[in-house]
């Protein structure tokens, strides 16, 4: 704490009570300029941050501050946790992907392979049926040439048997 002329009224170094001057200061006189804030700056080698606000009754400024390490050290922690979270859940994330795409392609596979099974299959029958047209066909040509044939015979036999017919009854006349 320290009053509007930068005198310190109170400190955890007792030493520097009502001697130290916060306006010596680039980050003092900051402080003093303003109401309240926040800024961030350099003292003695290291990186302070520094939370201020002017009482309203009082011409005193009441800040605090700490080593911006020490502040960050357990967001720095927690950002370390997060970070390795992360990595373990995108290791599970690649992990779960390339089973599920395992199992999905070998579904697949097993599909495509009983569908190539069943087009042998079916080309299988296919070519069956077509030696079996091609046997009923050759067999039913045959048969129509040996019906051809055997009808040439018929004919050929009622024509001789009318033959023989004509010459009987010319031979032999029927009496009435």
């Amino acid at each position: 704490m320290f009053d509007s002329s930068g005198t310190i009224l109170a400190h955890p170094d007792v030493a520097k009570i009502m001697v130290a001057q916060y306006r010596q200061h680039r980050f003092g006189r900051e402080m003093l300029n303003r109401q309240s804030g926040s800024l961030n700056y350099q003292f003695e080698g290291s990186a302070k941050t520094a939370h201020f606000r002017r009482a309203e009754k009082k011409p005193w400024t009441i800040a605090a501050n700490v080593s911006t390490k020490e502040l960050f050290a357990s967001v720095r922690t927690i950002q370390l946790y997060l970070t390795l979270f992360g990595f373990v859940m995108l290791g599970g994330t690649v992990f779960a992907v390339s089973y599920l795409a395992g199992r999905v392609s070998r579904l697949i596979r097993s599909v495509v392979s009983e569908l190539e099974s069943a087009v042998q299959e079916f080309f299988a029958a296919s070519s069956q049926i077509a030696s079996s047209s091609q046997s009923l066909a050759q067999s039913s040509s045959e048969q129509a040439a040996s019906i051809e044939e055997t009808s040439a015979s018929a004919e050929e036999i009622s024509s001789i048997t009318r033959q023989n017919s004509e010459r009987i009854a010319e031979s032999c006349p029927i009496d009435e």
